[in-house]
């Protein structure tokens, strides 16, 4: 079960899975000793796992802008804390890891976010699944993998 917690928590993006995955846990304890029995164990404890979740979601952002918001050193000067590789270029970083996909896997976004002229982006998409022989659905599985890979680059990146 805990490993199960872990691969929720990792798969929607908290920044400690293992720490929420406890939380998770000591909640469900605090509560477990209930008089009547419950049928689907697993189904109760993620309905506490979804809660938890929306709870390291809103401490996520709360860290994230105190991250993002700029700090009065001593001297009087302000510094910010976030940092950007190119001062000029705010993308830069970003574009890196695009640049490290597999040449297939770039076109293959760029084609699916660029709709041509005259195409509504359901026809575009459902003639590039076409294409490429695969349905819709396959293809926005396709794509969603090659963004979780960005996603994944990105943070080991950022530290």
């Amino acid at each position: 079960m805990q490993a199960k917690l872990v691969f929720f928590f990792e798969r929607n993006n908290c920044s400690d899975p293992i720490h929420w995955t406890g939380v998770t846990i000591d909640r469900v304890a605090a509560v477990f000793p209930v008089s009547e029995p419950i049928r689907e164990i697993e189904s109760w404890v993620f309905g506490f796992a979804k809660r938890v979740l929306h709870e390291a979601w809103r401490d996520q952002a709360r860290v994230t802008s105190k991250n993002a918001e700029t700090v009065i050193s001593t001297e009087g000067s302000v510094e910010s804390n976030t940092e950007v590789v190119n001062d000029e270029d705010p993308y830069e970083r970003m574009r890196q890891c695009f640049r490290g996909l597999a040449a297939e896997d770039q076109q293959l976004m760029i084609s699916y976010f660029t709709t041509p002229e005259g195409l509504k982006r359901a026809e575009h998409r459902t003639r590039m699944a076409e294409t490429l022989g695969i349905t819709v659905n396959a293809l926005r599985i396709r794509i969603n993998k090659v963004r979780l890979t960005l996603r994944i680059r990105r943070r080991t990146r950022t530290g």
